[in-house]
């Protein structure tokens, strides 16, 4: 194998992401760039300098719809629902030419990707929401353990007892169901009137009532356009807004010392 140039971490995604985006186009499915790749295209017109992954949101009605009807065997895609074995929560799309090692070594069977996470209806009353929450992520964390390798273990923190524990529990042949049992939690507020959305997979609270992950659901009320390397994509019609909630002052540079890619990985190509 060969290990990718450096202009391959961004130009690889970014050919996922016009794939994908041409998909959804012709297939009249709703989608937005998300997190820093739709900070990046509002603030720098393309990736932020310091960073190469690709986010993008779609509404859990055209998740579900572009998880049926698409295929591609070199940019296929991996959620729970469709692979028992993938680890992490969100969809992803992936470059079937490449592989990624983490820390010296495989820790996942796909190549360089972009992140597809899907938008849910959110409780309004705030004790139901808590619960609900709670419920979710304590299946996600069950499903942590049931991916959890040997290796994993050994390095984990944790005294010999817990470790026996959570081996006997990661071999337990119940992943199948724990990743449906987290995509059911997740919908569960698909067809209730809510003027609240997010990725419940991902909301938490902190600072006693603040909570991440969870928006308006007016700002998901249409789409309009961004530019994203020289082409257009789609962005929710509130995406000034999200990008307030999500970052606060968003224009605004971080520290230089800040200005990191969030990724530990080495990507190779497999047929090379």
């Amino acid at each position: 194998m060969k290990e990718l140039e450096k202009s391959a971490y961004k130009r690889i995604p970014l050919e996922i992401l016009n794939h994908f985006a041409d998909f959804c186009e012709s297939h009249g499915l709703h989608y937005s760039l998300a997190y820093g790749t739709l900070l990046g295209a509002v603030r720098h017109k393309g990736f932020i300098p310091w960073d190469d992954d690709v986010d993008v949101l779609m509404m859990r009605d055209d998740y579900e719809r572009f998880r049926e009807i698409y295929t591609s065997e070199r940019y296929p895609f991996v959620d729970m629902v469709v692979d028992k074995n993938h680890p992490v929560v969100m969809g992803k799309l992936y470059d079937s030419n490449t592989i990624i090692y983490t820390y010296g070594h495989i820790k996942r069977k796909y190549g360089l990707f972009i992140d597809i996470f899907p938008v849910d209806n959110v409780p309004m009353d705030e004790d139901e929401r808590r619960k609900w929450l709670n419920k979710i992520h304590t299946w996600r964390k069950l499903n942590q353990l049931l991916h959890m390798s040997a290796k994993d273990l050994k390095d984990k923190n944790i005294n010999a007892c817990k470790k026996k524990l959570y081996y006997f529990v990661g071999k337990l042949p119940i992943t199948s169901f724990v990743h449906h049992r987290i995509e059911s939690l997740c919908c569960k507020y698909r067809d209730v009137d809510t003027e609240l959305v997010g990725v419940p997979l991902f909301m938490f609270y902190y600072e006693g009532n603040k909570i991440r992950e969870m928006y308006p659901k007016s700002i998901f009320n249409g789409y309009s356009c961004v530019e994203f390397e020289n082409r257009q994509y789609m962005a929710m019609k509130g995406y000034e807004e999200f990008l307030v909630l999500a970052y606060g002052d968003y224009m605004k540079l971080p520290p230089e010392e800040q200005r990191v890619g969030p990724h530990n990985i080495i990507a190779y190509y497999k047929n090379i």
